[in-house]
């Protein structure tokens, strides 16, 4: 996490989604940078969030938590404005079994719920496989809630398709499951 802080410090990136963060054992901290203020999801007793935000200190776009949209600990939406921009949303998941009582994965137990702003970005670990990121999957896997949702919406894909976003130290075993997607309002504005 220091790495990609001080590399997105260097390339002067304003937001950092970071899925699986190194917490505290009290379940509200993370690392620290000068430049960067670190976000979390809205505390939950005994329950480590999954997902965090560093947002640059010295950014010129202003930004909100918006935990009344989601108060899951693996889901974390910023609303971001500012100079030359219109106003959109930020959302970083990790799609995953719950760590509370409810076991479902986190597409089903809260992004279906969910109706993101007409300029919306998602990121996030998805632990999903599907032909339409990965054209090798012809059986998808953790799929049936997250493609309705983001067809619904008008999201589209902006991970290049076919390139592997995980790679599994000392094997092959590369997948697709880090993915980009942006509502088709806003799509064409992200570039790389």
């Amino acid at each position: 996490m220091h790495s990609c802080l001080e590399i997105a410090f260097k390339a002067n990136i304003d937001f950092i989604l970071i899925q699986e963060p190194w917490i505290a054992s009290d379940n509200i901290g993370t690392v620290s940078h000068p430049a960067y203020i670190g976000i979390l999801p809205p505390r939950k007793e005994g329950i480590r969030p999954r997902v965090a935000i560093f947002a640059r200190k010295n950014t010129p776009y202003i930004y909100t938590a918006r935990p009344d949209i989601s108060n899951d600990s693996d889901i974390l939406i910023l609303q971001v404005s500012g100079p030359g921009i219109s106003p959109f949303q930020l959302i970083n998941i990790y799609n995953e079994k719950g760590l509370g009582e409810n076991q479902e994965w986190t597409i089903k137990r809260s992004l279906e719920t969910i109706k993101p702003e007409k300029r919306s970005i998602i990121c996030g670990d998805f632990n999903a496989h599907h032909s339409w990121w990965n054209s090798r999957i012809s059986n998808p896997i953790r799929c049936s809630e997250l493609i309705p949702w983001l067809e619904r919406f008008n999201f589209e894909l902006k991970n290049i398709e076919d390139l592997a976003t995980f790679h599994r130290s000392n094997t092959e075993n590369i997948s697709i499951i880090d993915l980009t997607f942006a509502t088709i309002v806003i799509e064409s504005k992200i570039d790389n």
